[in-house]
This record gives C-alpha cells, structure tokens and sequence, in this order.
C-alpha cells in the first residue's frame, strides 16, 4: 500500500501552515500575547480547513482548478475565520476575516508561484 497523497498533503500542509503563521502570528499579538495559543491558534485553524481541500474539494473539483480554487480558498478563509474568532476571544470577526484572508492569500500565491516554478510539489 502506498501512502504517496497522504505524504503529498503532509508537505503541503506543512508549507501551508509555515507561511500562514508567518503572516498570521504578528497579526494576532495584540489579541493574543502567548506565543504557544498563537501558535495553537493557527494550527487548529489549518487543520480546520486543510485536510478537506486536499482531500475532498480536489477530489470533488478535480476537472475543474478555477471551480476548485474558488471554492476551496473561500471555504479556508471562511472557516479560519471562525476559528480565529472563537480561539482570540479579543478578536472581532472582521479582524478575524483580515488575518485569514491576507494569510490564505500569501499561502495561496506563494504556494501556487512555487508550484508553477516546479520548486513545491
């Protein structure tokens, strides 16, 4: 039995949740000073979201990337938005969607620029 996806989202996920807690982490210190919450915090919202876009949304958009990415970068940020909200309780909900939004922006582009460039994938 191979386990080739599962590793390929491993690393993925890995590199998801780098940069989004490198945008993420400053981000959420004013309503937030412990670094392991923060870090917690990102975390949770990653795995919130991550396992279902690769495993689920790529699956089901398969044949469609402009489908699959519309609707599995809005589902990111959407759901990550609500775990910033309820995790940061300091945390207003439209400050919530900013962190999310500009952490899955640069994961996305980022993300999508390396994998173009055959140096992630």
């Amino acid at each position: 039995m191979t386990h080739a996806y599962e590793l390929e989202w491993l690393r993925f996920f890995a590199f998801t949740f780098t940069i989004e807690a490198l945008v993420a982490f400053p981000l959420l210190k004013s309503v937030e000073a412990s670094i392991p919450r923060r870090v917690g915090g990102i975390l949770v919202a990653n795995l919130t979201t991550h396992p279902l876009v690769f495993f689920f949304f790529a699956r089901i958009f398969a044949d469609d990337r402009t489908m699959l990415t519309l609707v599995a970068e809005s589902w990111a940020v959407l759901a990550e938005t609500g775990v910033y909200a309820l995790v940061f309780t300091a945390l207003d909900w439209r400050r919530a969607f900013g962190v999310s939004a500009v952490a899955n922006a640069v994961s996305f582009l980022l993300g999508s620029m390396l994998v173009h460039a055959h140096v992630l994938k």
